[in-house]
């Protein structure tokens, strides 16, 4: 199944399903979006102080990790036809792993972007299933969901990366649309990543881009 493929059929998936998803993927995102805000975190830290700001911060942290793995488990959901919104709350099910596991993807892309842009960028695709592996099996071992996100894309980093990259440029396109494009482009986006999620692990998934 190539990104072309993958496409197609996220839309089939999605085709009657919009108006149960779009709501749920467009909060979880703005929530995460508002609780990662550079501006707030530092707006907190020049009014409140630094314990303050810390506190927030953790916070930030939390609540990104425990939106990230209710996304990935939602968006499963919706590739087995299931559409379970109660999936959302599974990151507070495993939330000290989900943000342990966070953590560790963060500073290793971090690490990785200080040698150099590519090895962040690879390193950054290699784990990026950590999230929907945590989601799958919550009894899952950090370093395991690691070391398997890593196998998973062995042979597949290029067609994440190109999958990645049109959705890139969807969403810069959808600023000629005021935004309004994105309320269908988040569901897409995060339904076509399970999809691929679904089919890498099953090993299924055949790219017809570069191996690597």
């Amino acid at each position: 199944m190539d990104n072309t493929e993958i496409l197609s059929e996220t839309k089939r998936i999605l085709k009657d399903n919009y108006n149960k998803v779009m709501g749920p993927f467009f909060l979880m995102v703005i929530i995460s979006a508002v609780t990662q805000s550079q501006d707030i975190i530092s707006y907190i830290y020049d009014n409140y102080g630094v314990v303050a700001g810390t506190v927030y911060s953790l916070i930030s942290v939390v609540i990104t990790a425990v939106i990230g793995v209710g996304l990935a488990s939602f968006s499963l959901s919706i590739v087995e036809g299931r559409t379970d919104t109660n999936k959302l709350k599974d990151g507070l099910n495993v939330v000290p792993k989900a943000v342990v596991i966070y953590l560790l993807y963060v500073v290793a892309i971090v690490v990785g972007f200080l040698l150099l842009i590519i090895p962040g960028l690879i390193i950054s695709i290699m784990f990026s299933q950590v999230f929907f592996i945590l989601s799958k099996d919550p009894d899952v071992d950090v370093i395991d969901a690691f070391k398997q996100s890593a196998a998973m894309m062995n042979g597949h980093k290029w067609q994440y990366l190109w999958l990645s990259l049109r959705y890139g440029l969807y969403f810069f396109l959808s600023i000629f649309t005021l935004l309004i494009w994105t309320l269908w482009l988040f569901p897409q986006m995060y339904t076509s990543f399970a999809l691929f999620h679904s089919k890498v692990s099953s090993g299924s998934l055949k790219s017809k881009l570069f191996k690597r």
